[in-house]
């Protein structure tokens, strides 16, 4: 069967043609908006992605430090505290220079004994008069300065333990007591 097109049958195809390209033009473009907004959507939230892996490893590094150095503090503190436990129960060599029978100062080391009375600024001991630690007999030595060591057990407990009226405090604690 032959079909005779008429040319006006034939220019309604055509413009039904040019009107399908121009609407396939219109939905290419917008599918290609769409597409365009969706990889640009798509990149921001795979940068927003990383960068909270980022963060998430960094945070998790800063935890991980924190926990090692609270192991390592608490391992100081045991060991201060041991080493605090063991001072109180040891016997400390404290030297106290005597003027005249009277306390001039008490000192932890015996060199810082010597130079207290050697460069005492009203009555100075002579330098180099001391000799071997021999017991403690009369009134002292013919400058009067004499220099006493004594042992002392628990020196920390007694330092910061509650006072006892000593140097006139009161009883019962002082401001750190």
């Amino acid at each position: 069967m032959i079909r005779i097109v008429t040319t006006r049958r034939l220019q309604q195809i055509e413009a039904d043609r040019d009107a399908a390209r121009t609407r396939t033009a219109e939905v290419q473009n917008a599918a290609d908006r769409a597409l365009t907004r969706h990889l640009s959507a798509q990149r921001k939230l795979t940068e927003r992605a990383r960068q909270a892996e980022h963060d998430t490893a960094q945070t998790l590094f800063r935890a991980e430090l924190a926990e090692s150095e609270v192991t390592s503090l608490r391992k100081d503190v045991a060991e201060l505290v041991r080493e605090i436990q063991a001072a109180e129960n040891t016997d400390v060599p404290v030297f106290i220079v005597l003027y005249k029978q009277r306390v001039h100062s008490v000192h932890a080391t015996e060199d810082a004994a010597y130079r207290a009375a050697e460069t005492d600024p009203t009555d100075p001991a002579p330098a180099g008069q001391w000799q071997g630690w021999k017991p403690f007999v009369g009134h002292g030595s013919e400058t009067g300065w004499t220099i006493r060591r004594v042992y002392v057990r628990g020196l920390l407990a007694g330092v910061h333990g509650r006072s006892s009226r000593v140097h006139g405090a009161s009883a019962g604690g002082g401001q750190n007591g």
